[in-house]
């Protein structure tokens, strides 16, 4: 009696079953895109991260240090 009435429940609820795969498979090709979408952010942002880092470097070789290592000359040799 038990046996039967486990399988026609399990007959009975097959179109519910069915729905919830369906349901499931969606959220995963849903959860597939966002995790794309996210790394695409994450590619813009390093990009973006290593834009600033090469600029910070340049700024401050090229208007920091040689000014100051020009500045430092002068002044040992006299000229300032």
């Amino acid at each position: 009696m038990m046996l039967s009435l486990g399988a026609r429940c399990c007959c009975d609820y097959r179109s519910l079953v069915v729905l919830a795969m369906l349901s499931l498979g969606n959220l995963v090709l849903f959860a597939a895109a966002v995790a794309v979408y996210l790394l695409s952010w994450c590619r813009y942002l390093a990009l973006a991260a290593a834009g600033v880092v090469i600029w910070n470097f340049w700024f401050v070789l090229c208007c920091v240090d040689v000014p100051i290592a020009e500045a430092q000359h002068y002044f040992i040799r006299g000229w300032g």
